[in-house]
């Protein structure tokens, strides 16, 4: 699935763009062998350009020569960052920018949950999807993503790092992409939450404010507290339209990761392809804050959240 344009449907991603340990944004130079957290040329010639990039002062470049181009980063999972394993759904999105293709070429995405060092699991957990550029909007980021299934206990207890693999594949045609922005974790997609095919989206166009912190002085006659000059950092409120039960499974399992406090990446404006955010924010609830609609078999949720450092 790639992004809606023009439409109000933000996606959150768990843990936070910044706490990756991997080069989530190409900002070092592709290395081989597979040398974590540097990207790796897998097949044909993908390296680090400067001509496009979304995040930092890089991307990588993919262009079709005759053969697929593929690059690989391989990471352990490590529970500070993505906490405990479990059976929940892990997603991978990245952002790609095509520029120009021929024929039948596609970008390939492939996600897969391994043993330590990149050997398959017992019963193997390895996903792909495939993006036709002739679907891609040229000249401009889209966003793309694909999740692997649900693992079972046994997978679990087997899971130990991450093999992710973005491809463009000539197909008998040609192409030329950049890919910024790779992420690995958990998400809450507001294009999954039904009933309808397109989703649910927030109700109103995103409500910020700036916010204050507070220092405590001494002085000679005691303590005082000083609203201290504004430090840029934003916060706002988000409302849902609604949702079916499906939804409310997928939202209340997000939050439940999100409740400790956790940093999240809040991707909120679809209005064009450009892709503003919020790129570390923690969500303030008390509760998963889902609240069903009278007389309907749907939901609504609702969460507040504040940008951090």
């Amino acid at each position: 699935m790639t992004w809606l344009v023009n439409q109000r449907k933000p996606v959150i991603l768990f843990p936070n763009l910044a706490a990756m340990n991997y080069d989530w944004s190409i900002e070092s130079a592709f290395v081989s062998p597979l040398t974590p957290p540097a990207w790796n040329a897998e097949t044909g010639t993908p390296a680090r350009d400067t001509t496009y990039s979304l995040f930092g002062a890089g991307a990588a470049k993919l262009v079709t020569a005759g053969v697929d181009q593929t690059m690989l980063n391989r990471f352990t999972y490590d529970t500070t960052i993505w906490l405990a394993k479990d059976g929940g759904i892990y997603s991978a999105y990245a952002w790609v920018y095509p520029t120009a293709f021929t024929g039948e070429a596609y970008v390939s995405m492939n996600l897969r949950l391994t043993k330590a060092a990149g050997v398959a699991l017992t019963t193997p957990s390895s996903t792909t999807v495939n993006f036709a550029n002739a679907l891609l909007t040229l000249n401009a980021w889209n966003l793309i993503r694909i999740s692997a299934p649900a693992l079972t206990t046994t997978q679990q207890g087997e899971f130990a790092s991450v093999d992710l693999r973005i491809g463009l594949v000539p197909n008998t045609g040609t192409g030329t992409i950049w890919v910024d922005g790779c992420w690995c974790g958990r998400a809450l997609d507001f294009q999954d939450l039904g009933p309808y095919a397109t989703g649910a989206q927030v109700e109103h166009a995103f409500d910020y404010e700036k916010y204050f912190t507070f220092l405590n002085k001494n002085c000679p006659s005691g303590k005082f507290q000083h609203r201290r000059a504004n430090a840029g950092f934003l916060s706002g409120s988000l409302k849902s339209t609604p949702f079916n039960a499906a939804g409310v499974v997928a939202w209340e399992a997000f939050m439940d990761y999100c409740m400790a406090g956790s940093a999240v990446t809040i991707l909120y404006s679809q209005a064009d392809q450009t892709r503003d955010l919020i790129m570390k924010a923690v969500i303030q609830s008390d509760d998963t804050g889902v609240d069903m609609v009278n007389g309907m078999d749907t939901s609504t949720g609702m969460f507040k959240w504040q940008e951090v450092a």
